[in-house]
């Protein structure tokens, strides 16, 4: 693949990585990130038009075709238990949206 210009900056904080503080790595991430790139290049060559779809059925014993079956679940008490932060009645977050 084609040596291509990244934004690093944008990149790092699309996905919530720490931007290098040196060169050194700044050119580490970007040489691995072309790694990266270069081998889905090579993954995305190879022919599968005749390529059968495989197979896997669903045994019995895998209990993925049992009965839905009505249980009673958890009451508001034992629910909010083991959360962090609570105000009695809902389990409290940070905010994660603006």
């Amino acid at each position: 693949m084609a040596n291509q210009s990244f934004d690093l900056k944008f990149l790092c904080n699309l996905a919530r990585l720490p931007l290098p503080d040196s060169i050194a790595g700044e050119q580490k991430l970007l040489t691995g990130l072309q790694q990266t790139l270069d081998f889905f290049q090579i993954v995305d060559a190879v022919e599968t038009a005749n390529v059968e779809p495989l197979f896997q059925p669903i045994l019995p014993e895998s209990g993925a075709e049992r009965i839905d079956e009505l249980v009673k679940g958890l009451d508001r008490e034992a629910a909010l238990a083991n959360t962090p932060e609570t105000d009695g009645q809902h389990f409290l977050v940070p905010q994660v949206l603006k």
